[in-house]
């Protein structure tokens, strides 16, 4: 139902410097989507409209996106969500 997530986020945010990481990043977001349904991907599509205006939309939707989904109980606190730090390599 929500199989085309992933590709509208990487058409309106790009895949930015570490495409692997944020195509893997819109990927748990879509099937975080599959799992709570329309309530989780209501929030993921405010986040990115509220992204619109921000310097860089792209990171600025993936450290949001994730704060809002954790605050809603969507997923866990856990760090296998969280999009790579600044300046980071691995």
């Amino acid at each position: 139902m929500y199989d085309h997530l992933t590709d509208a986020l990487i058409r309106r945010f790009q895949l930015g410097a570490q495409p692997e990481k944020r195509q893997r990043f819109f990927k748990k977001l879509q099937a975080l989507c599959e799992v709570h349904g329309e309530a989780c991907f209501r929030a993921i599509k405010t986040v990115a409209a509220e992204a619109a205006g921000k310097n860089q939309p792209g990171n600025w939707f993936c450290a949001a996106v994730l704060r809002r989904l954790r605050e809603a109980g969507f997923c866990a606190m856990d760090s296998s969500l969280d999009p790579p730090l600044k300046g980071a390599t691995r």
